[in-house]
């Protein structure tokens, strides 16, 4: 059994999973990622995501939030239901939830982060996000990007 400090690997690159797709997305709707994020080489566990909105008003916005959800493909093929891009009715499964954005209450460019610890299996996954701010997104330069890593035991 291998002995010493547990330690993160190597981080996989900050890639981007969505961008113009994100822009203009309205409030309570859903967005499903074209890219798919493949855990199956890198066998990562922890993710972390970052969310980049352009400036919108959401100093009068209730709610605040925006869901990221990764939606697994078990067998490699077939995904399990993702919802639908625009919908505020077909949604993913609960257990898909990885977390949620906080959106500060501005009018600003936003910024936010989620930091997952054990949330992943060696699957592919089709991010999802729900958009909860109380405001439609702005109409260019939004991004998700995701990178992933997992711990290590030194020698």
């Amino acid at each position: 059994m291998a002995t010493g400090d547990i330690l993160f690997s190597a981080n996989s690159a900050l890639d981007i999973y969505m961008s113009a797709d994100l822009n203009a997305l309205a409030n309570v709707t859903t967005n499903v990622g074209a890219v798919v994020l493949d855990n199956r080489t890198n066998k990562h566990h922890h993710l972390m995501a970052e969310i980049y909105l352009v400036i919108i008003d959401l100093s009068a916005a209730v709610g605040l939030t925006v869901e990221l959800y990764l939606v697994p493909s078990v067998d490699g093929t077939n995904y399990c239901d993702t919802g639908a891009d625009a919908s505020t009715t077909n949604l993913p499964p609960g257990s898909a939830h990885i977390g949620t954005f906080n959106i500060q209450k501005t009018n600003a460019i936003h910024r936010a982060a989620i930091l997952c610890k054990e949330c992943l299996q060696a699957l592919l996954y089709t991010p999802v996000l729900i958009n909860k701010t109380g405001a439609a997104f702005g109409a260019e330069g939004n991004i998700l990007k995701i990178m992933t890593n997992s711990d290590n035991v030194s020698s």
